[in-house]
């Protein structure tokens, strides 16, 4: 149930590392490229550096949806009374109103800057998903809500 929150979180941070890290391969491809070297291998150097940011553009798709389908699998999984169902469905609204935080707080962050208005640009799905986290965690948490209430019941029924 707590799993939830907590993985909100890691794909915040996540999103704006993801930001940052890029953004400092920016800086320093630049002024590797001011250098007086315009050899073959400053092309090749700036093109495998672009090329492996763009695959976190995917590793966060990647990330985002493993997560989902790891709380799912633990929610049906886990051996508790129906009634913390109830709990259940409060932690889950506590998670979309806390994804709407995080939501606004990307935006703010992306928006401060030009640069990073560009760089955000170039990760669409993590500016996509980070833009509309909290529909994603709505339908994510009835998803779970219904796999947590439809779970294998155990030695509390006997």
């Amino acid at each position: 149930m707590f799993d939830v929150p907590i993985g909100l979180t890691l794909i915040f941070i996540v999103a704006i590392a993801i930001l940052v890290t890029s953004l400092s391969n920016n800086i320093v491809m630049s002024a590797y490229a001011n250098n007086t070297q315009t050899n073959q291998s400053t092309v090749l150097v700036r093109e495998k550096m672009t090329a492996t940011f763009n695959t976190f553009n995917y590793g966060f798709l990647i990330a985002f949806v493993g997560m989902w389908i790891t709380i799912c699998i633990l929610a049906y999984y886990s051996d508790y009374h129906p009634l913390f169902f109830m709990l259940s469905i409060v932690i889950m609204l506590l998670s979309v109103f806390y994804s709407f935080f995080l939501s606004n707080a990307y935006w703010s962050f992306v928006q401060s800057s030009s640069v990073l208005q560009a760089l955000a640009e170039q990760f669409w799905i993590v500016t996509h998903i980070m833009k509309h986290l909290p529909f994603y965690t709505t339908g994510f948490s009835f998803l779970v809500g219904f796999v947590t209430y439809m779970g294998k019941r155990g030695s509390w029924q006997q």
